[in-house]
């Protein structure tokens, strides 16, 4: 039984790490969407909440939002792991 809690635990330290990643990867890819719908001359729409960062700081607020939520679930992963695997 405790090997299986073991395994479970470092199934979860794994998943912040990867998911401080993908958030990473996810502000760039906002970011270079949002800047061809711009050049274009479309409305950019997202949610209510992420839609007044947008209106606040522009694009360069959305990539900063993801990129700071991914550095720290990135920093909070390495940490986790750290001596675990």
């Amino acid at each position: 039984m405790s090997n299986l809690k073991n395994i479970l635990e470092k199934q979860n330290q794994i998943w912040v790490f990867l998911i401080g990643i993908a958030l990473i990867i996810a502000g760039f890819y906002f970011f270079f969407h949002i800047q061809e719908l711009e050049e274009v001359g479309q409305e950019v729409r997202f949610s209510r909440k992420v839609q007044w960062i947008y209106n606040l700081l522009g694009k360069y607020g959305i990539l900063a939002l993801f990129e700071i939520v991914g550095l720290i679930a990135l920093v909070s992963g390495i940490r986790q792991l750290r001596g675990k695997l």
